[in-house]
């Protein structure tokens, strides 16, 4: 059983380093840091979390524009330049855009 543990303490460890330099080389930890493997795992995910949301993000606006064109009946870029009823919804469709991605300037909290 002793044995087990110092196994499981060593795969632990080198999982640690070689998710530590992941880390350091992508520029999300310092490189000169040695932080701990949970503060490793803290790190990672962070970033898992954000990979996430920018996700989620783009699905959402492929469901916006997606919607947007069958219900416009867009079939070319000259469906939009050509039709009234097309850009008189494109305020509104732009305005649901920006809604997911965010506005100029403005901190999240404040969109």
């Amino acid at each position: 059983m002793h044995e087990d543990c110092n196994s499981s303490v060593r795969h632990i460890n080198l999982l640690s380093e070689a998710l530590g330099q992941v880390l350091k080389r992508a520029g999300i930890i310092d490189p000169e840091a040695a932080p701990k493997p949970v503060e490793l795992l803290a790190a990672a995910e962070d970033v898992l979390e954000s990979k996430a949301d920018t996700l989620n993000q783009g699905r959402l606006l492929i469901e916006i524009v997606s919607k947007f064109v069958e219900e416009h009946q867009v079939t070319c870029s000259e469906s939009i330049y050509q039709c009234d009823h097309v850009n008189l919804d494109l305020p509104e469709f732009a305005a649901k855009c920006c809604d997911v991605v965010g506005y100029h300037g403005l901190p999240e909290e404040e969109e």
